[in-house]
């Protein structure tokens, strides 16, 4: 495939990072490649994403109008050299950006909500996720030695540390969760950093009683860029930014908005299908949001689903 006979194919959206400067040359390096999506980094380190047409609007993404990415002749590592916003490189086609949709920024409103409101939040999502354990592993049985048990363990111990941590605003202890927690898990988003990612749709908003720990977790990824991966990184630095999917945005609001029930439970399926448990991840971070939330407001919750 050239770039003469492949014709171009048009940018359906795109996040402002790649709009306002659509016509700036950049070199880019291959990150990693997945059937829709393909991950780019900058000379700077900073993260790209091209996402197949399906795909949600994303943090410092551009959607393509194609199905998928499995006929693009790329490897991970490989330079590409985007001039004028248009040419990727040979035997790539080329992009269309001139009807490409800006992503609107939609900032959760999960922490402006009342403590009431917080609580049948948080009783609706212990519903939906009731058969859906962090990281797809139950908790482990005291006497089971096996090293599916020991990485569970590993992981509701580092959710608990940063639970604890947090409603005691312990800032020492914070850092020793964040140790414990950032990046355990396989994946190109390990499973404690998608549950990170729920807890920021409460935290980073400057009206929420956790908003302390951004600058904490900030501070935390510029020293440590390499306990996680870059995909994730990218995922945490957004979040951290009240920066969020589409998808994430609709379904904290959806939870504590007045409106019907039905289309709660449409985001809420919507969230579950990102990835192979991501999706169900992060809404098991919210869910320990809005009941922290609501700890460091006074109210006393003993769900512990999380």
């Amino acid at each position: 495939m050239t770039q003469k006979d492949a014709g171009a194919i048009r940018v359906v959206s795109a996040d402002g990072v790649w709009l306002d400067d659509a016509h700036k040359p950049r070199r880019l390096v291959v990150d990693s490649i997945y059937h829709r999506a393909i991950n780019l980094q900058d000379e700077q380190g900073e993260l790209f994403t091209f996402a197949a047409r399906a795909l949600d609007d994303a943090p410092r993404t551009a959607r393509l109008d194609v199905h998928d990415f499995t006929t693009w002749p790329i490897h991970p590592g490989q330079y590409l050299n985007m001039t004028r916003g248009q040419t990727l490189g040979e035997q790539l086609p080329m992009l269309d950006w001139s009807a490409a949709r800006r992503r609107p920024r939609r900032i959760p409103a999960v922490a402006q909500a009342s403590s009431e409101v917080l609580e049948r939040a948080a009783s609706v999502l212990c519903r939906a996720l009731e058969q859906r354990p962090l990281g797809g592993a139950a908790k482990p049985s005291p006497g089971d030695t096996s090293i599916a048990a020991h990485f569970a363990r590993s992981m509701y111990q580092a959710a608990d540390a940063l639970h604890l941590a947090v409603i005691n605003r312990d800032s020492a202890r914070l850092q020793q969760a964040f140790d414990a927690a950032i990046g355990l898990g396989p994946g190109s988003t390990p499973s404690l950093d998608d549950f990170l990612t729920g807890i920021l749709l409460v935290a980073s908003h400057s009206d929420s009683s956790m908003h302390f720990m951004v600058d904490q977790l900030r501070g935390y990824l510029r020293r440590h860029p390499a306990k996680t991966t870059s995909v994730s990184r990218a995922m945490l630095t957004a979040a951290l930014n009240a920066d969020f999917s589409t998808t994430l945005v609709r379904v904290a609001n959806a939870l504590v908005s007045s409106g019907a029930e039905n289309e709660t439970d449409f985001w809420i399926n919507a969230a579950l299908g990102i990835g192979h448990s991501s999706g169900s991840d992060i809404l098991t971070g919210l869910l320990a949001g809005l009941e922290m939330e609501q700890e460091l407001r006074g109210y006393l919750c003993l769900s512990q689903q999380w």
